[in-house]
């Protein structure tokens, strides 16, 4: 698996802010992060602040919380209900949405280890 430095870089977070759903799945794939100032600073103010017609107001304002969930990344570690999933995905390697369907789970629990968006990351 690759180095999470490699995929999340500040040049991606630049280019890909505006899209919370690709950050989570690219931030899910990693039991480990080190969330630097880089990261907060490659974030446009756009996508943290609202400052658009009403409709746009509120993307933003879920925007802004994603974010805060990303930045906390680097207070604390990763929650032991991700690290459990990274481990699953880990072992089930290519066939994941193979098997993960077929599983006697809870539809929910199916949905987290498909890494279905959930508006932030723990």
């Amino acid at each position: 698996m690759c180095r999470p430095s490699a995929i999340t870089t500040p040049h991606v977070l630049k280019h890909c802010c505006g899209s919370p759903r690709t950050i989570e799945v690219l931030l899910n794939a990693y039991s480990r992060l080190k969330v630097t100032d880089a990261w907060v600073e490659s974030v446009s103010s756009e996508a943290l602040e609202a400052k658009f017609e009403e409709s746009a107001l509120l993307d933003m304002c879920e925007h802004r919380e994603f974010y805060e969930s990303v930045f906390s990344l680097g207070r604390t570690p990763r929650a032991l209900q991700h690290l459990a999933r990274f481990r699953v995905r880990v072992f089930l390697e290519g066939r994941v949405h193979k098997v993960v369907p077929k599983l006697d789970l809870p539809t929910f629990i199916k949905n987290y280890l498909l890494l279905e968006y959930r508006g932030y990351v723990h």
